[in-house]
């Protein structure tokens, strides 16, 4: 559904196992831990990247895991790589019960 927006530089923010980056000619991934050549070892909230570098930015699985204000920030930082009339592929997950991959901390019961 999202080919029609994957531009000549792509971005893969949240990269992690690099599986989409695969599949997409050009397209570079940023992820927290680097495993491969084509993955950046950086921050969604300080993009190691020149501003209007990336005709589409994706951001697969990822937003709902970040802080309100890493969230903030990393939008932002989208916003600045992004080039003007590029394309921000977003998912989150759908009808997903998070409850059930919380943990309790036995100690201060959160």
């Amino acid at each position: 559904m999202s080919k029609k927006y994957v531009g000549n530089r792509a971005l893969d923010a949240g990269a992690g196992s690099g599986a989409l980056i695969k599949r997409i000619p050009n397209a570079i991934g940023l992820d927290l831990v680097s495993r491969d050549a084509r993955t950046v070892k950086g921050d969604i909230s300080n993009m190691p990247f020149m501003s209007s570098s990336f005709d589409t930015v994706f951001a697969t699985e990822l937003l709902e895991d970040l802080s309100d204000q890493t969230l903030s920030k990393g939008l932002d930082e989208i916003r600045r790589v992004l080039k003007p009339g590029g394309a921000v592929i977003i998912t989150v997950p759908c009808k997903e019960d998070l409850r059930q991959s919380m943990m309790l901390c036995l100690k201060s019961g959160a």
